[in-house]
C-alpha cells in the first residue's frame, strides 16, 4: 500500500515538473474596476500608503501583519515593510517608484528570498468616473515547481485582487468631490 502512495507521489511530481517546463517565467494578471469618482479621489486612496490599511487584501488576511511604513507618506519614494509570522505572507517591502499624478503608480515589490516583482496602478477617467485597474508582473525563474505554484496560486490572487479594488471603489465613492 505504501509502495502505491510513493508510485502515485512521484507520478504526479512528474507531471507538475513536466507542465512547468511548458509554463511561463513571467508571470502577469491585471483586474479592473469603474468608480464614481474623480481620479483624484481615487489615485489618493493608493498614493498615500497609509490609506492601504482600508482596503489591501493581504493586511485584511492576516491580523498578524505588522507593517511599518518609512518617513514619506505618499508619492515617489514612500514605502512600507511587512513582516509576518505566517509563511503565506512572509516579508518584504513595497515602495513606490513611480508616480504620475492621477494617472499612474507603480510599486516595486521586495518578496525578500522569494523574488521581487513590480505592481501598478493606472487611473484612466471615464464617462462614469474612474477606471482603475491594478496589474503585476513578476519574473519567477526557470525552476518548474515554482511556476506551477504560482500558476496555481493566480485565480486567488485575482481574487485578492477583485477585494481589493472593490474596498477602493466602497471608500472613494463616499468620498464628495471637492467643490461640489
Amino acid at each position: 500500500m505504501l509502495k502505491k502512495i510513493a508510485i502515485g507521489l512521484l507520478i504526479v511530481i512528474a507531471i507538475a515538473m513536466i507542465i512547468g517546463l511548458f509554463l511561463p517565467s513571467n508571470v502577469s494578471l491585471e483586474k479592473s474596476v469603474v468608480i464614481k469618482a474623480e481620479p483624484a479621489i481615487v489615485f489618493d486612496q493608493v498614493n498615500i500608503l497609509k490609506n492601504w490599511e482600508k482596503w489591501s487584501p493581504w493586511q485584511k488576511a492576516d491580523s498578524m501583519i505588522k507593517v511599518t511604513y518609512n518617513t514619506i507618506p505618499s508619492g515617489k519614494g514612500a514605502s512600507y515593510s511587512w513582516t509576518s509570522p505566517n509563511k503565506n505572507t512572509g516579508t518584504g517591502t513595497l515602495t513606490i517608484s513611480k508616480v504620475i499624478p492621477n494617472e499612474l503608480i507603480v510599486t516595486s515589490l521586495d518578496f525578500k528570498d522569494r523574488g521581487v516583482g513590480e505592481s501598478g496602478y493606472k487611473f484612466e477617467k471615464v464617462a462614469e468616473g474612474t477606471k482603475i485597474t491594478w496589474y503585476f508582473k513578476s519574473d519567477v525563474g526557470k525552476n518548474p515547481f515554482v511556476k506551477v505554484m504560482v500558476a496555481a496560486s493566480k485565480g486567488m490572487m485575482g481574487e485578492m485582487f477583485t477585494q481589493g479594488l472593490n474596498d477602493i471603489k466602497s471608500i472613494a465613492e463616499k468620498i464628495p468631490t471637492p467643490n461640489s
